[in-house]
């Protein structure tokens, strides 16, 4: 499963109508996204291959969002 389908499970996965499981949510998907790009870079890695990674990141993001609001 790639990075923005397992961002909508966990967003599909919450209550958002209690105004605390929104911040929870924030937290998570911020955290969701930090794993991802964080368990691809190596302490050798040159900055256009982080910044590739990153774009990788911020892609999917995108592609989320944009699935979540095609999205009941």
């Amino acid at each position: 499963m790639f990075l923005d389908d397992e961002l909508l499970q966990i967003c599909k996965n919450y209550d958002c109508t209690i105004p605390e499981n929104i911040q929870k949510l924030n937290i998570d998907l911020k955290t969701k996204c930090e794993e991802y790009y964080k368990a691809r870079i190596t302490p050798n890695m040159t900055d256009i291959e982080l910044k590739v990674i990153l774009d990788r990141v911020f892609n999917l993001w995108d592609s989320f969002v944009k699935m979540l609001l095609k999205d009941k």
